[in-house]
């Protein structure tokens, strides 16, 4: 099944994790000091290092969120396994009967366990009446997920197939949102504290301040530009949530995409090699 895997620069960790932190850089730079001086060479290594370090946070937080709140590509490939989502159904129905052939020892396993529970009769005592193998229905998420796993990796170490690519742009659209969200997050902050209300205005007294910038300690690029607080907060709301939603909607899409390609290249490279074989 695995064929002649070739070794080639893997875009994934460039488009989910560097190019993400690397924009959040970008991004945060007009709240730096105006001070700061730096070299080409030094600004070179902060965008790869701190960009990746940025982008691995942000990857991470995209993946506890979808945990929480979301659904993640493993849950949408469980439904569609299952035949839960549209426009899936007959190649649910091929991949499952490819896996049938290519992992015999998985499917009969899950089917063994399942067929034991339906076994067990309302007084715990076995039946003995004969059922019809298990269909991709009645398979527990547990199991899919395995199979999932055997999946990917079978196609990764192959190196070919689409779904790789897909898989790449799915999580960079995800952490491109979840960047864009961070970066409003952060400008609201400071133009709420440049505001001068008065309720921001109390909390600075305490600390014996009057701006955000007291706070922060420094100039920033972008006060250099004089540009109004609420002007700020809602051009930034506008900009940041807008693209951020604009991603979020994409990767939607993507996942549906990513999902139905891995399996359209999982049943290719079965017959593929299937033809070698013979």
């Amino acid at each position: 099944m695995i064929g002649e895997g070739t070794k080639k620069i893997d875009l994934y960790d460039l488009f989910s994790v560097l190019i993400p932190g690397i924009i959040f850089l970008i991004l945060l730079y007009p709240l730096l000091p105006d001070s700061i001086e730096i070299s080409g060479v030094e600004l070179t290594l902060i965008i790869l290092i701190g960009g990746f370090v940025a982008g691995r946070a942000i990857h991470a937080t995209r993946i506890e969120l979808d945990k929480r709140y979301g659904e993640s590509h493993r849950e949408y490939f469980i439904k569609a396994v299952k035949d839960q989502n549209e426009g899936v159904s007959e190649l649910s129905e091929e991949f499952w009967s490819v896996c049938d052939q290519e992992f015999p020892k998985l499917i009969s396993r899950t089917q063994t366990v399942n067929q034991d529970e339906q076994d067990l009769n309302s007084n715990g005592q076995e039946s003995e009446e004969n059922h019809d193998p298990i269909s991709q229905q009645d398979i527990k998420d547990t199991h899919i997920e395995e199979l999932y796993t055997l999946v990917r990796s079978a196609i990764y170490m192959d190196a070919r197939g689409r779904s790789r690519s897909f898989q790449a742009l799915f999580d960079f659209y995800g952490s491109m949102w979840i960047t864009f969200v961070l970066i409003f997050v952060i400008y609201a902050i400071y133009a709420i504290g440049n505001m001068g209300l008065t309720f921001v205005q109390d909390m600075f007294h305490v600390f014996g301040v009057d701006s955000a910038e007291e706070v922060i300690g420094y100039n920033t690029h972008l006060s250099n530009f004089d540009i109004h607080p609420g002007m700020l907060f809602f051009g930034s709301a506008l900009l940041f949530l807008g693209v951020g939603h604009l991603f979020r909607v994409t990767r939607r899409k993507y996942r549906h995409f990513y999902v139905t390609y891995l399996m359209s290249d999982f049943i290719i490279l079965a017959e593929i090699e299937n033809e070698k074989s013979t």
